[in-house]
């Protein structure tokens, strides 16, 4: 399996899963699905790209639910293929990709929506997962996993210790 870079393997998987979303394949068959799309595509098999749309497919029914639980009015059948492939996508990076920023999956995700989805989708993809990853805990997950050398500033350490209760 071939190491792509990860924004590359991100949108082949966006790809992968977005194609995916026009049927209901039988999980027998997601295996050649998934082999047939990657030639398509004329992409190597990734393991990057294959953890996502596996996982896509393996817990989509939770990804969903929060997809619509926090899409506020809108029915999953009313989105777009692309928008729900792009939500989808980032759903499982935010959910269920502890070894992933959930910031970076949302900007990911908002950077996909701008090259493939109208103009509209870029803000109504962000405002979702920010209340996906609000929801499933992971925006605490992430300022736990700062990045060793970048500490917080000394105001926002105040700011912090202000808001704590003792």
């Amino acid at each position: 399996m071939a190491n792509m870079k990860r924004s590359d393997a991100r949108t082949a998987a966006f790809k992968l899963v977005a194609a995916a979303g026009y049927t209901d394949p039988d999980p027998s068959s997601l295996e050649e699905i998934y082999l047939d799309g990657l030639e398509m595509l004329e992409c190597p098999d990734d393991k990057y790209i294959r953890r996502i749309y596996f996982g896509v497919e393996e817990n989509k029914g939770k990804i969903d639910e929060y997809i619509e639980g926090s899409s506020r009015g809108w029915k999953l059948a009313r989105l777009a293929r692309v928008t729900l492939g792009i939500l989808r996508v980032a759903t499982f990076e935010i959910v269920f990709c502890e070894d992933f920023p959930p910031s970076v999956a949302i900007n990911e995700a908002v950077e996909l929506a701008k090259q493939y989805d109208d103009e509209k989708a870029p803000a109504f993809i962000n405002g979702i997962l920010n209340s996906i990853a609000e929801a499933c805990g992971a925006k605490s997950r992430q300022s736990k996993g700062r990045k060793p050398g970048k500490p917080k500033s000394a105001s926002a350490e105040k700011e912090d210790k202000k808001g704590e209760k003792i």
